[in-house]
């Protein structure tokens, strides 16, 4: 379980290395959720910052194998400068080669990754194994739908008390969980 003061003093560390970065509450609030809940949603809008809270997460869980997956190699880009530039640097990412699966955070483009399911690629599945924490960066809009208890349901309709469906693709079986929904 983290607290407010963990996320702040992590967020001073990533100040000294990038002067340029700031954290505001609702930030905080998104890191918490992601840290302590372990499922999140987090939803807000394009240029709040939800990148900087996923590589404060990522700075705070220094020690762990994380898989970001993206449907968009310039955002992918755009992730692995932004954790550069946040002092992490044993991240894998170039979408020309197979990724470095010894380091830290491993980049894939989400089709990338469904490539290497479907093929049953023995490296990347071992990997798999080893993570910890997985992020899909996505950016959705207010009309975006998403599958609750409830049925469909648009991201802005959505009050945080939605039980939010998963799939477990090895049984095919959708299941329902809590999250959390932050706003900005």
């Amino acid at each position: 379980i983290y607290n407010e003061q963990e996320v702040l003093e992590c967020a001073n560390v990533v100040k000294d290395i990038n002067p340029s970065f700031e954290i505001r509450d609702y930030q905080i609030e998104a890191c918490l959720a992601s840290l302590n809940n372990f499922q999140s949603l987090i939803h807000s809008s394009v240029g709040s910052g939800k990148t900087s809270v996923m590589s404060l997460v990522c700075k705070i869980l220094d020690n762990d194998k994380i898989l970001i997956l993206n449907g968009n190699n310039i955002i992918l880009q755009q992730i692995y400068d932004r954790l550069i530039s946040f002092g992490i640097t044993d991240v894998s990412w170039n979408p020309s080669k197979e990724p470095d699966y010894t380091k830290s955070i491993v980049l894939i483009n989400a089709k990338s990754s469904d490539e290497r399911l479907n093929k049953q690629n023995t490296a990347y599945l071992e990997f798999l194994k080893q993570v910890n924490d997985f992020i899909v960066d996505e950016c959705f809009e207010g009309n975006t739908e998403i599958l609750t208890s409830q049925g469909w349901k648009k991201f802005k309709e959505l009050n945080g008390n939605e039980l939010f469906a998963n799939f477990k693709a090895e049984t095919k079986e959708i299941y329902f969980t809590t999250g959390k929904l932050i706003k900005r």
